[in-house]
């Protein structure tokens, strides 16, 4: 299968360099310390959802080397206002948007840049609208994954002030994460704690702090995964990929918390890390 993916890859950057015209490519990304945003959490400034300067460049210069114009913007209402402003709104639908932006809070928030693109007929390379506004609510994910019949772990929907489908039981060892965020924003070390009906008043307390109801879900420890997914001729898996803690890939009882733009450990798992457990 990597073998596959990365013939495929090579396909691309060869069509690529071989058109005869190239669509100019807008990268769009927040840079850590200059995030343009109307608001942010006070507990949780969202530094980890920025890019460095030199992080940008070194993409963008990587979207050069195949022979396309690039185009980097350092925040969504840059973007906006310059096509908003175009002269020829008509050329920019032969151009690529590249979101590399986090901004936004609350429900849809990342599906402002690909709907924004959409309007002016310019193409996306992320996701679709539909898709980010599912994939960053978590219950709506976990109750998607269920209906497949896939395995998920027991979970609740707090909206600030009751639970919407039940409660976990009294002594259930459970973790609560904001509903719409990513990057373990709103997760710290208060997270992981062993439910009782008193944790109510926390959970409340916690929906205020972030403006958005809360998931809860049983606790799992173990190995933490991801795995990305591209599709190019057709979808494929690019493999797991872990998280690790100081050093340690399996994590026992520690689980990830919002450090802010702190560099992570990420390692490529072996097929059998995985399958042991």
């Amino acid at each position: 299968m990597e073998s596959k993916i990365v013939d495929q890859l090579r396909g691309c950057i060869h069509f690529s360099k071989n058109l005869n015209y190239k669509p100019t490519v807008f990268i769009v990304a927040n840079i850590v310390g200059c995030f343009d945003w109307v608001y942010d959490y006070e507990k949780y400034p969202s530094d980890a959802q920025g890019y460095t300067e030199l992080e940008i460049e070194l993409f963008s210069e990587s979207i050069r080397s195949m022979g396309f114009p690039v185009e980097v913007f350092t925040s969504e209402k840059a973007f906006f206002q310059y096509v908003s402003s175009h002269l020829e709104p008509a050329k920019l639908v032969d151009s690529i948007l590249y979101n590399m932006a986090e901004g936004g809070k609350g429900p849809g928030q990342k599906a402002l840049m690909p709907a924004f693109a959409k309007f002016y007929g310019i193409k996306v390379c992320n996701s679709s609208p539909h898709a980010n506004s599912i994939c960053h609510h978590k219950y709506h994910v976990n109750q998607l994954l269920i209906s497949n019949h896939l395995p998920t772990p027991k979970s609740w929907l707090y909206d600030g002030t009751q639970f919407l489908n039940g409660k976990p039981k009294g002594g259930e060892k459970v973790i609560a994460k904001p509903i719409y965020e990513s990057m373990c924003l709103g997760v710290d070390a208060t997270s992981c704690f062993i439910w009782d009906d008193s944790k109510a008043d926390y959970l409340s307390n916690k929906c205020r702090e972030l403006n958005q109801p809360f998931l809860i879900q049983t606790y799992i420890s173990g190995y933490e995964i991801c795995c990305p997914i591209i599709k190019l001729e057709e979808v494929s898996s690019l493999g797991v990929i872990g998280f690790g803690i100081d050093g340690n890939e399996y994590l026992n009882d520690e689980y990830k918390v919002y450090e802010g733009h702190k560099q992570h450990e990420y390692f490529s798992y072996i097929p059998e890390i995985v399958l042991r457990n």
